[in-house]
């Protein structure tokens, strides 16, 4: 079975920007735990709940997978191995709810179990985009002149980039060679030669 979109939403605060009439979009949705209140919370009943019902609030009454609370694999990394066992191939997925300022440990747990996989990812936060590029190959991103973008690499990857003020190092050493770059045109492109990277968009030149 293939998708074209699928939504994945945890249980941290999500806006309403980022919803709207993109919920129209997805063939798909996944609340993972505390997720489907906020997915009701915009009107939609997703797909399947995924999860060990601590967070939520509102009875379940879609399509559920019970996850047992004493487990060694966090719900996001069980609606992963979910998605990727029942669709073939998956050409978006959009991930909201997983960046949480208060648990931060949560919020890196989600991230390193985004990067397990060779699908790349795009999580939406607030005012800022998250891609996670786990495939080698050229990427085109639109902006506007002035946003910030911070990248950063594992496993020493290697990339390209045009449209940035900031000219990359081919092989990143350090984690800090890729942080708070500009945009200088609206149009970003970087060519991941290897490894994989997490590059951060962010709307305007924001401290």
């Amino acid at each position: 079975m293939k998708a074209r979109r699928i939504l994945i939403c945890g249980a941290a605060p999500v806006l309403k920007i980022h919803m709207g009439e993109r919920s129209l979009d997805f063939d798909y949705i996944v609340a993972v735990d505390g997720g489907y209140d906020t997915l009701l919370g915009f009107g939609l009943v997703p797909d399947i709940y995924i999860g060990d019902l601590d967070s939520v609030k509102n009875e379940v009454v879609c399509k559920k997978e019970i996850s047992s609370k004493d487990k060694d694999e966090s719900d996001l990394g069980l609606a992963l191995k979910y998605i990727f066992s029942k669709f073939s191939k998956i050409e978006d997925i959009i991930v909201l709810g997983v960046i949480s300022q208060i648990r931060l440990d949560h919020t890196l747990s989600n991230i390193f179990t985004l990067l397990e996989y060779d699908n790349n990812f795009e999580i939406l936060c607030d005012s800022l985009r998250i891609l996670v590029l786990n495939s080698i190959g050229k990427y085109d991103f639109n902006v506007a002149t002035g946003d910030r973008i911070s990248l950063f690499t594992f496993c020493n990857g290697k990339i390209e980039a045009r449209g940035l003020k900031f000219q990359l190092p081919e092989v990143f050493k350090t984690h800090s060679h890729g942080i708070s770059n500009i945009a200088i045109s609206n149009k970003v492109s970087v060519d991941i030669k290897s490894g994989k990277f997490l590059i951060m968009l962010f709307k305007g030149n924001q401290n």
